[in-house]
């Protein structure tokens, strides 16, 4: 099976591509932790792999596209989980469904973003961690910020 999987496809924006793909009945593969075909929390790393193995299962190794949607606001809690989701989430699944989209030759990869993956204000340390790779260090400054009265989005420490 070729087709495209959508991450966040429950609701959102990934509800609404997928409901517009679906018209023009190309095959879609949903995400979520709900209401999906893939049942998956991207906020984890168990979650992550759960995701990328019924994504390659349900789509047998070749993948047309994907559009990596899920994400949670700045409003979400608890606060760490929000680069876990928006930014670690998205970042696993590129990586791991490359051989699937490698593999369908002339795939594609859509990945919709917000400044909520880093937490506005607090990019500079945010940023070095991400792109270390370093989870462990993105999901603790939020709560350091926290305890030191820092607000994303207008101070930084």
């Amino acid at each position: 099976m070729s087709g495209i999987a959508i991450t966040g496809s429950a609701s959102g924006i990934g509800l609404a591509t997928r409901e517009h793909l679906e018209a023009a009945e190309i095959e879609v593969v949903g995400v979520d932790i709900r209401d999906a075909e893939v049942l998956a929390d991207l906020g984890t790393p168990v979650g992550r792999a759960t995701a990328i193995a019924g994504i390659m299962e349900t789509c047998e190794g070749s993948l047309d596209g994907l559009v990596l949607c899920a994400g949670v606001g700045p409003e979400f809690e608890p606060l760490p989980d929000i680069v876990s989701i928006n930014y670690f989430g998205a970042h696993a699944l590129l990586e791991g469904l490359r051989p699937a989209l490698a593999e369908a030759g002339g795939a594609s990869a859509v990945v919709v973003s917000s400044n909520s993956s880093t937490l506005p204000g607090v990019e500079t340390l945010m940023v070095q961690a991400c792109l270390a790779g370093d989870e462990a260090e993105a999901r603790s400054l939020p709560r350091r910020w926290k305890a030191i009265g820092c607000t994303p989005g207008r101070s930084s420490p």
